[in-house]
């Protein structure tokens, strides 16, 4: 996990290893990769239970958040930092989400919620839910972006189906209660989980 880079796949280094049934697939494979990076633990562990380049700190659960009694799996490190969800369709798994680009976190009631931030001139925080074609819906999108050039704040937020620009007290209700549903996370993660995290990898005997 920790030596793997895109670059040496693409010049070859992996022909022998790695097979791909087509593009997609590979980027799949490769967004998950650097998901997976991003969560890496940056200090070595403590216990000899866990290897030394903390790869069995990943693993998975299965739990129903889409509310239709089947379980989606979600990947994710043994800190409960979500990586990916999968759902299954038409017999198939599918990935519906995953965390290359932003924290991710499963509330109480299985929202997804994300928050995004490039520096300090933009955050949103997003809230979705699997409905009922086993596709990701948005539930709230809270956006700030700063132009300190043109000392210029714009704040958007999804409202009635569409993105449109609105005041700063409404976008500050629209992110609280995406914040909200991520306190609830922050305290009751691993209640929600039950406990039921599977490595991935085995452990260090």
């Amino acid at each position: 996990m920790e030596d793997y880079t895109r670059t040496d796949y693409i010049s070859g280094v992996y022909d022998e290893k790695l097979t791909f049934k087509d593009d997609e697939a590979y980027e799949i494979f490769n967004r998950l990769i650097i998901a997976c990076q991003m969560h890496r633990r940056r200090f070595t562990y403590s216990s000899t239970d866990y290897m030394p380049n903390a790869d069995n700190a990943y693993g998975y659960i299965l739990k129903d958040i889409g509310g239709d009694g089947k379980d989606e799996l979600i990947l994710l490190s043994d800190t409960y930092a979500i990586i990916a969800v999968f759902t299954m369709q038409k017999g198939s798994p599918v990935l519906i989400f995953d965390s290359h680009y932003g924290g991710v976190s499963i509330g109480s009631g299985g929202e997804i919620l994300v928050n995004i931030y490039y520096g300090a001139y933009h955050m949103e925080y997003r809230s979705y839910k699997i409905n009922a074609k086993n596709e990701l819906e948005p539930i709230d999108v809270a956006g700030h972006d700063r132009y300190p050039a043109q000392k210029a704040d714009v704040f958007y937020i999804l409202k009635d189906g569409r993105i449109g620009f609105v005041t700063e007290e409404e976008y500050l209700a629209s992110a609280k209660r995406i914040v909200a549903c991520e306190s609830d996370v922050e305290y009751h993660e691993h209640t929600y989980f039950d406990g039921g995290f599977v490595p991935l990898f085995d452990r260090v005997k």
